[in-house]
Formats: structure tokens, sequence, C-alpha cells
């Protein structure tokens, strides 16, 4: 797919901008075997170099000295979107594979919906060649982190006992990922217990600077993270390896799992939520560990 056409599908910058879908397509299976070769192709590199260092964040994942390409029988593999991949990680490309392996044997529809990694490396391609989508991606992430979820917590003085542990379970959960983000990127945020919201501490647009260095594959990985979450300072903690996936659903769903303990769980809703959370996540985390292991 050539660049042009990913250029007209993004350039239009509005709040309703998206990835496309694929998950309405019906595609049947038309190929028998998957393979993995090493590719001849190459890449042009970025004219910004992103920093190297042991953080996921900062990690330059999306470019490497050896490619490597999913032929499908015959045929080199297309993204979900139909654009060349050409994949930087070995790891990844294996995981890519045998989401195309594992799809129902002819005749039957392929099942979009179950290769998340192959959506995620669809999305990173795009992301990876289209300028302003990577804008609306940093502005929605630094918009998140304006009212990150993790800094409204309840007021542990009120007289109710059943919100007094939810603030505690709040505040035990949230204070280690604020000092994650003083720490590692000088954020003093505020904590809000009630509805007068005056406004973040200016000091989290810092994180616009992050994100001008950071890979495109990673802050595709860090949108899709902080937005399933609402919270960037999960995104940010997970990929750094600061919390573990669990906790980061945890703290992700807090106030509805309190809740759940006193009310039940709606079937059909909170169940489906939390299934849905846990997959995207993961596959997003995932998703920078495969590039991350050569």
């Amino acid at each position: 797919m050539s660049m042009s056409f990913c250029k007209r599908l993004f350039s239009n910058m509005t709040k309703d901008i998206k990835f496309p879908s694929v998950s309405h397509r019906k595609v049947k299976r038309f190929y028998k075997d998957v393979s993995i070769v090493k590719s001849e192709k190459t890449k042009i590199k970025p004219e910004k170099e992103y920093t190297q260092s042991k953080s996921h964040v900062n990690w330059r994942v999306s470019h490497s000295d050896q490619y490597y390409e999913i032929y499908l029988d015959r045929f080199s593999g297309k993204s979900l979107y139909k654009d060349e991949m050409l994949i930087p990680s070995y790891p990844l490309a294996i995981a890519l594979a045998e989401e195309w392996a594992y799809q129902p044997a002819k005749p039957h529809y392929l099942n979009p919906r179950s290769m998340k990694l192959n959506t995620l490396m669809a999305q990173a391609i795009r992301t990876e060649n289209d300028e302003n989508l990577q804008k609306y991606l940093k502005k929605t992430i630094t918009e998140i982190l304006g009212c990150d979820q993790v800094c409204f917590q309840e007021d542990p003085r009120q007289l109710n006992p059943v919100k007094n542990q939810l603030a505690h379970d709040q505040r035990e959960r949230g204070e280690p990922l604020l000092k994650f983000m003083k720490d590692k990127y000088g954020m003093s945020l505020n904590v809000f217990t009630d509805f007068g919201f005056m406004g973040q501490d200016p000091s989290y647009l810092k994180i616009k600077d992050v994100l001008e260095e950071t890979d495109p594959y990673v802050l595709l990985s860090i949108f899709n993270i902080a937005s399933s979450t609402k919270s960037t300072m999960v995104a940010l903690a997970l990929l750094n390896e600061e919390i573990s996936l669990e906790d980061a659903i945890i703290v992700s769903r807090l106030e509805e799992l309190y809740q759940q303990k006193f009310y039940g769980v709606v079937e059909g809703a909170h169940d489906y939520d939390e299934a849905r959370t846990i997959s995207d996540v993961a596959a997003a985390k995932n998703f920078i560990t495969l590039l991350s292991n050569e």
C-alpha cells in the first residue's frame, strides 16, 4: 500500500481518527503453509536515532540489521492493512506466523480478532510511516496523563468505612506509580480526592519530550495500553517493567473490582470488559517484549 494512501487516510487530525477496522472483513483462508524467511529487503533508517537504553520506552525497536518476512505458501505476506511487512525481530516473526498458522483451515474464514499481534504490527507500520498519526498518538497520550485515573482517589478522611478501604487501596497502589513518574521523568503529579479538579501540575507536560524520543512502535504500545487502562502512568510503568501485567490490570480496574465485592459481577459487562482489557494490554506489552529480543 503506497505511502500516499497512508497520508490520505490519516492526514485529517480529528477526534475520531482511528485505525481501519479489519474485524468485519470476511476472508476465507487462502493458504496452506506458513513459513518465515530472512528478508533481503531493508527499510530506510529514520533521520532521528532513538536512544538506546535499558528502558523499553527508548529502545529503537522498529529498525534492525536483519528483517524477516512471513510467507503464506509461495507469497510474501502483507499486514492486515495490506502494507509490506518487514519484521525487525525473529521472536516477533514467530509469534506473527503462529497467528496465521492457527487460523481455521479451509474453507473457513479468518478471524482477525484472534490476531492481536498482527493487528498491532499493521498499526505499527502505519504509525511509523505517518507523522500526523504519530502526532495524534502523542497528543492523546499526553491528554490521558493530564487526567490520569491514578490521580483520582477517594478521600481517606471520610466516615464511610467502605470508601475508606478503597481510598487505602488506591493510595497503596498509586504511590509507587507517582514516585516512579517523579524519579524517572521529573513529574510531580497531583492527586485529587474531590470534584474540585483544578488541573494537573504543569510538570506532566514533560511527557511531550519523552514521547518525541520514543520509537514509533513503542509509541503505539503506550497509546494502546494508556487507552485501555485510562492511565499513561500504568503504560509507562508496565513497559519499563516497574509493575507486572497483573498489577497493571488491577490498578486500572481497582474501583470496579472493589465495587464487585459488594454488588457482584454483571455478566456480559464486567467480565467482558475485564477480558478485553487484559487481552489488549497483554498484546501491547508482548509486542514490545518480542521486538526487544533478537
